[in-house]
């Protein structure tokens, strides 16, 4: 605790506490051997905030590199948990930021924790979704409304060593009988959905014939055909 006090108290002593022109610390915490600190400049109200990323030597304070991205960092809250924007998985640390303007989105960036190198910029992605077998998963086109492409989903997968993408374009079929899911997205837009686990992502949709929840292998094939079943 001594040595995380030590390291904030400079950058508090710094920070102006406002939102206009100063350093203001929006985030920061530790895992492993390093202690991460966020903090943003810039105006809230024209968009145009700066983040920067402070990554420290836990042990002694010292400080490791430092890195800046346009944009805000982004956390968001529900019912049932609290996203707080960045976190480290493996030997990387990924950030979630958004852009400023009217037509914004929340991207994610990974930076290698050894020595700061980056390893993906992923435009409009959100928070990453799972990570398992050395890989990371996104879900593309976030800020577009998932109405308009129901039968399509979009991810991206980085490798976390090398940071190298890869993109799989799956589809959701239409069950037989059952009408298209585009006569119940906008009555039931609470049914779309999407979760994943360390093998499988899943997307809820709703036909004629009810609720159901389509299974893919996120480390498969891109022409692979999911598992549905009704919920």
């Amino acid at each position: 605790m001594r040595q995380v006090l030590a390291l904030l108290l400079p950058l508090l002593l710094s920070s102006t506490g406002h939102a206009g022109g100063g350093n203001d610390i929006v985030a920061a915490g530790a895992a492993g051997k390093v202690y991460a600190v966020f903090t943003e400049q810039g105006s809230v109200q024209y968009g145009t905030r700066k983040l920067t990323i402070n990554l420290y030597e836990k042990k002694d304070g010292r400080l490791l590199w430092k890195r800046q991205i346009e944009g805000r960092l982004y956390q968001a809250s529900s019912a049932t948990r609290n996203l707080p924007g960045w976190g480290m998985v493996n030997s990387v640390l990924w950030v979630s930021h958004t852009t400023g303007g009217e037509h914004w989105h929340v991207d994610n960036t990974g930076f290698r924790i050894s020595d700061g190198k980056l390893l993906w910029e992923n435009i409009d992605v959100g928070y990453p979704l799972a990570f398992s077998q050395g890989k990371i998963l996104f879900l593309r086109n976030q800020s577009q409304s998932p109405y308009f492409k129901l039968l399509q989903v979009n991810l991206v997968l980085n490798d976390l060593k090398t940071g190298e993408a890869t993109h799989l374009n799956l589809r959701i079929p239409e069950r037989a009988n059952c009408g298209s899911v585009n006569d119940y997205a906008w009555d039931d837009a609470a049914y779309v959905g999407f979760w994943a686990d360390a093998r499988f992502l899943y997307a809820r949709r709703k036909d004629a014939c009810g609720v159901f929840v389509a299974r893919f292998d996120w480390h498969g094939e891109e022409e692979q055909r999911p598992t549905i079943t009704p919920e």
